[in-house]
């Protein structure tokens, strides 16, 4: 994909404010169910706009912004979500009223963590809904606030789940049970150094597994021992290593930093 298609989102200053999309995967749920509807909208101008099933159908990412707007922040179930005014006290009012639901500061964590409790985190690099990248951004801030990575995971450990979807979907190997993981880890002390995954074919159980590969902690990167199928897992690994904090250009259009926490 090119550097074009990521770029972060910045303010007229050019100061950053949300990152791009790492991989909007356009395959079946990719980035036109989330992002543009499956075909044009039969009216723009509608109460409701668009189509809410069908071929016109709404994208997602409207409808949980419209939703959001209405019985959120306006609490009016008439009220028009385009006609949202971007002033000091409408955003004040958004701020507040949503507030509750607000999960991006690390230091909400402080009283989960003191208790010595576990937190399995994980997320498909090619989520077109919510932008993988910003759940990177949470953990190196997570990390940063507790120590550095070595020390936060003993807590709490990030999966990002390459060429996998919003939630699953997608080319990569979607399906990983990450509550064994976490099981394991709770009740028996062992810490996920790396979660099995697979995919099936056309993203169906009833059809044969055509990739397996290990889902690797944050920041290691899993690697391909250099000889036999790279689709079967025992030809990967977890080995230490930090190599998803090597930004290229695409990860720095996206709005990521190189070794944050290095």
């Amino acid at each position: 994909m090119a550097s074009d298609d990521v770029v972060a989102t910045r303010d007229e200053a050019g100061r950053y404010l949300f990152p791009g999309s790492a991989n909007t995967d356009l395959q079946g749920g990719g980035m036109n169910v989330w992002s543009t509807g499956m075909t044009a909208p039969d009216d723009m101008n509608a109460a409701e706009p668009w189509a809410k099933q069908g071929p016109n159908a709404t994208p997602l990412s409207w409808q949980f912004v419209n939703n959001v707007m209405k019985y959120i922040v306006a609490r009016d179930p008439d009220f028009d979500p385009r006609k949202f005014r971007f002033d000091a006290a409408s955003l004040a009012r958004f701020t507040e009223r949503t507030g509750a639901g607000n999960a991006d500061d690390p230091a909400r964590l402080a009283p989960f963590l003191a208790k010595g409790k576990k937190l399995l985190m994980y997320h498909g690099f090619s989520d077109p809904a919510l932008a993988p990248l910003r759940t990177v951004e949470f953990y190196e801030d997570l990390a940063a606030a507790n120590g550095g990575y070595d020390k936060i995971q003993g807590d709490v450990r990030l999966f990002m789940a390459p060429n996998v979807q919003h939630c699953g979907g997608g080319p990569g190997p979607n399906v990983f049970d990450t509550l064994t993981a976490l099981e394991d880890w709770v009740e028996r002390g062992k810490a996920p150094d790396a979660i099995p995954a697979r995919h099936y074919e056309s993203n169906s159980p009833n059809h044969p597994v055509d990739r397996t590969m290990p889902l690797c902690p944050f920041p290691i990167m899993a690697t391909y021992k250099g000889q036999g199928d790279v689709a079967k897992a025992e030809n990967w690994s977890c080995q230490p290593n930090r190599k998803l904090l090597e930004m290229g250009r695409a990860g720095i259009d996206a709005g990521l930093t190189a070794g944050k926490q290095e």
